[in-house]
């Protein structure tokens, strides 16, 4: 089964739709890299929980010296956490990146290539992402629309960087442009494909927390396995929706 790479902006339908074919077509290359990240986060996540505020709360002490230390633990806590989850994300969802993008190029997709293209760009790709999502993460803390908006429009920072090879500010600003003028297409798939992922990462965290799995190392690595099989749609519909935009740009330049 071939694809060919969007030449006009496509719908909702047809972006889910081609996300489902790109994935069936090779499952194995998208699904792998999601499940060894998704084990990494969850050795990750038990090895940071001494370090959560939460996890050394004294109520006394909090009244005697303020709320201070616990908000900057609690900000320390979670850059540390954000770099880490940079770096993870970096890996999985820049090899589905560099796989989607093959299979809509009709070229060879493998393992070892598209892993091979995401560690190239490892460094950049994990500083963009805490750059990103720290001013995202601003933006929702003082105003949450213009923090959704900034997610969107720092959407395409990942494709950006892995097909055109530009610089982490670079890439910052070509998504931008690229996003601004189709921003509520980009919305619709962005909030779609996050939405389903979010519904089954709730069930599946209910159902193990029902059974009391939820908890140490085997807890969190196993929700970061069942969570990890639907990771790949959120990288290989947004690499749709990148050729998409990239195919808009092209028609208003001629």
């Amino acid at each position: 089964m071939s694809f060919e790479k969007p030449d006009h902006q496509l719908s909702l339908r047809e972006t889910l739709n081609l996300t489902r074919q790109v994935l069936d077509k090779d499952v194995i290359v998208f699904v792998l890299p999601s499940i060894i990240a998704g084990i990494i986060m969850g050795i990750i996540k038990i090895m940071l929980e001494p370090l959560s505020p939460a996890s050394n709360i004294d109520v006394s002490s909090l009244f005697s010296n303020g709320f201070e230390s616990l908000i900057s633990g609690l900000l320390v806590y979670l850059l540390i956490q954000n770099v880490f989850q940079s770096l993870v994300n970096s890996f999985s969802y820049g090899t589905c990146t560099v796989a989607a993008s093959k299979s809509l190029e009709s070229e060879n997709v493998s393992i070892g290539g598209s892993t091979r293209g995401a560690l190239s760009r490892i460094v950049p790709l994990t500083i963009a992402g805490i750059i990103t999502s720290e001013i995202s993460t601003i933006g929702l803390t003082m105003l949450i629309v213009p923090g959704i908006l900034l997610i969107i429009l720092f959407s395409m920072v990942q494709p950006v960087m892995l097909l055109e090879e530009l610089e982490v500010l670079d890439s910052i600003k070509r998504s931008i442009r690229l996003v601004r003028n189709r921003i509520w297409f980009t919305v619709q798939i962005y909030a779609s494909v996050w939405l389903i992922t979010s519904i089954v990462a709730n069930i599946v965290s209910w159902i193990m927390v029902s059974l009391g799995l939820r908890v140490g190392l085997f807890g969190n690595i196993v929700y970061g396995i069942a969570t990890s099989l639907l990771a790949p749609v959120i990288p290989i519909a947004l690499t749709i929706q990148y050729y998409s935009l990239k195919s808009l740009e092209s028609q208003s330049n001629d």
